[in-house]
């Protein structure tokens, strides 16, 4: 894999995982959450860290010479009170240096830059930022890193545009998240961060709405393969058209076995297996599996310069569903021999 690739991959807790992915030399940075009553990541159904592990996470990449990201990616900080949150990344810079932090509420940017102005500032993909226009603003107020929306994973076109920003703003780098679980144009997505939210710092709870409604949508199998995923196969691409710099591994509740066997896949830039088992589907028990090895070789190149105008009557996206997605004849653990290139010899899904 070519050393020049970025990944920022997660901390789910586990420092022995965390080390044993620092000695290949391939990771960019790790992020992570808050230790205990100071975390104000965007809630993901983490346990929480406690302090000792923080700072062991802290030493690790200090030990290894690794970015660390600090998530401070709630959308609601602004209602909140920060004041020991503050007294936290103080303690921390003073111990550690300086580090990353992700913001997700545009009104903390000046903030945080104005107490800590020695911090590095990144913008999370819940901002939205999905123009240069919107992008450009945040830049000028001293965000140097910007996850952009997901949908943008298959816009080359604007991804393009985005990085002609790079001219006038050198320090600017596009991240990308490559194994996020959301739809193409899912419709409850912002709302869905915002909700979430609400309810765990609040405990406002919605009534009578399902947040996960969008599972819905994998009920229609051509979906599964609309997702704005990037393969590991196809990470390349976007480095090589240089619209990604960084690109960002999910998730932090993963399981240590999981999120090996997806930040293997991504860091030896080759999966031979089940996609959906390094990229989820909303769903926790699947009939079929996609046979990652099946993609057409221009699939990135198809995904990225369409311009979704004709989804309806185009039907690439279905017929690559044809080819990937297969019936799952066993339990999940024994549908799929590895050692194989393909497993054509399985039943096709009908789609």
């Amino acid at each position: 894999m070519p050393q020049k690739i970025k990944y920022s991959i997660p901390f789910n807790g586990d420092l022995g995982l965390m080390n044993e992915f620092l000695r290949t030399g391939r990771v960019y940075e790790i992020y992570c959450m808050g230790a205990e009553d100071l975390d104000y990541s965007y809630q993901c159904h983490q346990p929480r860290c406690s302090k000792r592990t923080i700072e062991g996470l802290f030493k690790l990449t200090k030990k290894y010479k690794v970015g660390i990201n600090l998530l401070i990616n709630s959308p609601i900080l602004s209602y909140r009170d920060t004041e020991e949150l503050r007294r936290y990344i103080s303690d921390l810079e003073k111990k550690w240096g300086s580090f990353r932090i992700t913001l997700s509420d545009p009104y903390q940017i000046s903030i945080f830059k104005k107490e800590f102005p020695d911090l590095l500032i990144e913008a999370s993909v819940i901002m939205n930022l999905d123009s240069p226009a919107k992008i450009e603003r945040i830049l000028k107020m001293g965000v140097d890193v910007v996850n952009v929306p997901l949908c943008l994973n298959r816009e080359m076109k604007k991804l393009k545009n985005i990085a002609k920003l790079k001219k006038y703003y050198p320090d600017f780098k596009i991240k990308l998240m490559v194994n996020h679980v959301c739809y193409f144009g899912c419709p409850f997505t912002s709302h869905h961060y915002f909700f979430s939210e609400l309810e765990r710092v609040f405990g406002l709870v919605m009534k009578g709405i399902d947040l996960d409604q969008c599972a819905s949508f994998s009920m229609d199998k051509k979906e599964l393969i609309k997702r704005p995923f990037i393969r590991p196969e196809d990470v390349a691409y976007y480095l090589k058209n240089k619209v990604g710099d960084i690109f960002k591994i999910l998730w932090r509740h993963s399981r240590s076995e999981v999120l090996r066997r997806t930040v293997s896949a991504y860091l030896e830039n080759n999966y031979s297996g089940n996609l959906f088992d390094i990229i989820e589907t909303h769903q926790e028990k699947l009939s079929f599996y996609c046979d990652n090895h099946a993609f057409p070789g221009d699939f990135v190149r198809k995904v990225t310069h369409c311009d979704k105008a004709e989804c309806r009557d185009c039907g690439y996206c279905e017929g690559v569903g044809m080819k990937t997605l297969r019936k799952m004849p066993f339990d999940k653990e024994m549908h799929f021999d590895k050692r194989k290139k393909d497993n054509k010899s399985l039943p096709l899904l009908e789609l």
